[in-house]
């Protein structure tokens, strides 16, 4: 976020003479205006608001949601049991990005699976990269189980 106040405000030729940063310590002391945007860049954070391990049912369309942030913005894709998802020309699968409504998150993306069936349950993970690393988070999709109550008769 910060580097990305920096870049706007040097485009436009606004820059603070008195500032100067406390913390981190590598930047402690020195002047705003003498930053550089590459000081600002910090590896890719990903966050996945489902539980997991997530119970679906057979033949609906189950989305999962992936928040992404780094400096520079991260690339994001979707894996499942560890083979790259198809960013496009899926009949199984769909992916939308966006960027985040939230200053602190960059990138937003969904995927979508497509009328749930037995070979689409699995490890799904959601993997962001940028030049200054990688991160990854999985979730488990399986089918619900169902509770059978029988009931005896006399």
């Amino acid at each position: 976020e910060l580097g990305e106040l920096h870049s706007e405000l040097t485009e436009k030729s606004i820059l603070p003479l008195e500032a100067s940063c406390s913390t981190p310590e590598r930047l402690a002391t020195k002047s705003w205006s003498s930053f550089q945007s590459s000081e600002f860049i910090c590896p890719p954070t990903v966050s996945l608001p489902h539980p997991h391990q997530q119970t679906v049912l057979p033949d609906e369309d189950v989305l999962l949601h992936c928040q992404v942030a780094g400096n520079p913005i991260p690339t994001v894709a979707w894996m499942k049991d560890g083979n790259a998802i198809p960013q496009v020309g899926s009949d199984l699968y769909s992916i939308r990005q966006k960027s985040g409504e939230d200053d602190s998150i960059a990138i937003i993306s969904v995927l979508t699976i497509k009328n749930m069936s037995r070979p689409s349950l699995g490890l799904y993970s959601c993997v962001a990269k940028n030049m200054e690393g990688m991160e990854e988070k999985e979730l488990q999709i399986t089918y619900e189980e169902s509770e059978e109550i029988f009931v005896e008769s006399d």
